[in-house]
């Protein structure tokens, strides 16, 4: 519904973004201090207790997320021990779990190599 003819529209004149005066930015600074989520709710909603989760039912892409999380990514690649600033992060059985065991990370060279053994495996039957 529109307004009626003649009236002024409450933003006339303003531009862009006014921001907010130094005192109600205290304000509103005091007022979140403090407020931390607990351990206790953080359990309660996250993982298999979070309404989104999905279970093995998950894309390839939120799974390595997840598996990221899980498993810190190390210095050096866990196949030929050489440090790398670019690791992949590699599932051995090519199953996708969410069993962080399942994955290594690998430098680029080494990874390659793995996949081209699964290629050749999976050709081979």
């Amino acid at each position: 519904m529109a307004p009626p003819k003649g009236t002024i529209p409450w933003n006339k004149g303003k531009i862009g973004v006014q921001p907010h005066s130094e005192a109600t930015r205290l304000k509103m600074s005091k007022t979140r201090k403090g407020m931390k989520k607990s351990p206790l709710w953080i359990a309660k909603h996250s993982g298999a207790n979070h309404h989104g989760w999905k279970g093995d039912d998950v894309g390839y892409w939120a799974l390595h997320d997840y598996i990221e999380r899980l498993k810190p990514r190390p210095d050096c690649c866990e196949k030929c021990e050489k440090p790398h600033r670019r690791l992949y992060l590699h599932n051995k059985d090519h199953l996708y779990s969410r069993n962080p065991d399942d994955y290594i990370y690998l430098c680029p060279k080494c990874h390659a190599k793995a996949e081209k053994e699964l290629k050749e495996r999976k050709n081979a039957k």
